[in-house]
């Protein structure tokens, strides 16, 4: 995983870049602590011979506080710009929520007015068909009658009026305008549960489980069979 953190930090980044970043960072710093303990051992050693009388190469004290210092740098720098994006990431989040939330209120708006028109067009499509069972019944009250009773809208089964009728059910959503306002608003209303559930240390921990390296579990030993 590349470290590019520096920009990332100065730079718009995405909650998923930042994170990724982190990661990163979080395993160079285990690495650097690493070379921080080998770095002090080294020191150490080096001064207990000195201390002890022993010849050691000329700088070699000079040179081993360097390396020590070098570590403690590169540590401080890594810590430092951890704390830094683990802000970033938390701002990022918290934008990215606002932002959603904006998006859904413009979506909602947009769509109710969908809603709004598409109503209207089944009215005028019951209209239709209210005038074409008119036809057949002559009465407007028992027109309603026959058209709010169950039977009406299920034929029998293997009927005329049943192919007729699921042809054009079929041929009617095969025909509909994608997204529908009903795969628009389910949209919305997973969108909207998600902003209204927002769990900032949650978005954090999922985001880090995304990028972390998987955990290697050590092979099991199998005991050894005696014959």
């Amino acid at each position: 995983m590349k470290i590019n953190f520096l920009n990332v930090l100065r730079g718009k980044s995405t909650p998923e870049e930042i994170a990724e970043q982190i990661v990163a960072l979080e395993e160079k710093q285990k690495l650097c602590e690493q070379e921080k303990v080998e770095a002090k051992e080294k020191v150490k050693e080096i001064r207990s011979r000195v201390m002890c009388g022993e010849r050691v190469i000329p700088d070699a004290i000079k040179q081993a506080d360097l390396a020590l210092g070098e570590c403690d740098i590169n540590f401080d720098v890594i810590s430092e710009s951890l704390a830094k994006l683990k802000a970033k990431l938390e701002e990022s989040l918290v934008a990215k929520r606002d932002e959603e939330m904006k998006r859904i209120i413009a979506d909602r708006n947009s769509m109710n007015r969908d809603k709004d028109k598409a109503i209207l067009e089944l009215w005028r499509a019951k209209g239709r068909l209210f005038a074409l069972a008119f036809a057949i019944y002559g009465h407007p009250e028992t027109t309603r009658r026959h058209l709010e009773e169950f039977p009406e809208f299920s034929p029998g089964l293997g009927s005329d009026a049943h192919k007729v009728f699921h042809a054009e059910i079929d041929k009617g959503i095969a025909e509909l305008r994608r997204p529908t306002i009903a795969d628009v608003e389910e949209n919305i209303r997973s969108r909207d549960h998600w902003v209204s559930h927002f769990d900032l240390d949650e978005e954090i921990k999922s985001l880090m489980k995304k990028y972390k390296p998987e955990q290697v579990k050590p092979a099991e030993q199998s005991e050894a069979v005696t014959v």
